[in-house]
């Protein structure tokens, strides 16, 4: 369900899922490998810490495979986070890329981190994570009172944890994609003195990710910037992979499916453009696709919802109409 179909025919194409482009390079290759290995040595070295009853709850447990390997490797510690990789001799920093206050082990990204806990307590768990353990211990403690549905979200929002730390420090996304894996879209448009002309956010499901789904967004704005009748647009993203894959024209990935779509609209625009912007510039349509989760699809011709009008102010200004989305 959440592949994103392209709004023109394309035909069907054989793509690499671990480069940006969907083309298969040798250094992909070798990371998959080398990734494989560990996770094989950290089992060897770690499943007899924990009960052969865990490992059965966790593979039979309601959630998609992908799901249930990030529960398994995390149990392992064979997630490649800063503390694990710094700890194995790369020089990097061991500090946590969402709060700077911690070294990222696997305990402190996936359930610690303050960051991350708010999104637990916040969750349908309700989860209220106080004092800080590995995070092995944690599984089974939770194992203990847990039943199969509350296990299948726990490992559901596990991924999700997961997936939300990689796009940020790999890929500068804001995309709103919330722990089920549905995804949000937000823009709001202004004219060259700043004036907002029009905001919208919109509901629209099942996303393979937060690229993904601002891909979709791009698609989406597009095409409301064409209802809208404007004519010269400025479209601005903090999705850098987006901006490359715009620039690049020519991939096989879903990322470039729904690119081309894109391009379709581009005889509708006098001028169009596809600008990078740091997600500090692009508060307000974050904003507004977060609110597409709990509010669905919504429009305001003029104004932006009242929430909003203080981000609003200190977002970036453009020189020309444009779209931030």
């Amino acid at each position: 369900m959440a592949l994103p179909l392209p709004m023109v025919p394309q035909r069907d194409t054989c793509i690499w899922p671990l480069t940006p482009d969907g083309f298969y390079s040798t250094k992909s290759g070798y990371q998959f490998l080398q990734r494989e290995e560990e996770s094989s040595a950290g089992m060897a070295s770690t499943v007899p810490s924990l009960p052969s009853t865990a490992w059965k709850r966790l593979w039979k447990a309601p959630a998609l495979p992908r799901c249930r390997e990030t529960g398994w490797r995390a149990c392992l510690g064979a997630l490649p986070f800063c503390e694990v990789l710094h700890a194995r001799g790369m020089d990097l920093d061991p500090i946590c890329p969402r709060c700077q206050a911690a070294s990222e082990t696997v305990h402190h990204a996936l359930l610690f981190c303050p960051m991350v806990k708010a999104t637990w307590f916040a969750s349908s768990l309700g989860l209220r994570l106080q004092q800080e353990q590995v995070f092995r211990d944690f599984f089974l403690q939770f194992l203990q009172v847990a039943d199969d549905e509350a296990l299948g979200s726990f490992l559901e929002i596990l991924y999700a944890v997961w997936c939300s730390r990689n796009d940020l420090v790999f890929n500068d996304t804001a995309a709103t994609v919330d722990q089920a894996g549905h995804g949000g879209f937000g823009f709001i448009t202004r004219n060259s003195r700043g004036e907002v002309l029009a905001a919208a956010c919109s509901y629209y499901g099942p996303v393979l990710s937060p690229t993904t789904a601002e891909a979709l967004s791009m698609r989406w704005s597009m095409t409301m910037a064409a209802d809208l009748g404007f004519r010269k647009v400025v479209l601005e993203t903090d999705c850098s992979l987006l901006v490359d894959a715009w620039k690049r024209n020519g991939g096989c990935s879903y990322l470039d499916s729904i690119v081309r779509d894109c391009n379709v609209f581009l005889s509708i625009f006098d001028v169009f453009a596809l600008l990078f912007v740091r997600r500090t510039g692009n508060c307000a349509a974050d904003c507004l696709a977060s609110l597409s989760l709990s509010q669905g699809d919504c429009v305001w011709i003029e104004e932006v919802p009242p929430q909003l009008i203080g981000i609003v102010q200190t977002d970036v200004s453009a020189s020309a109409t444009h779209i931030s989305s």
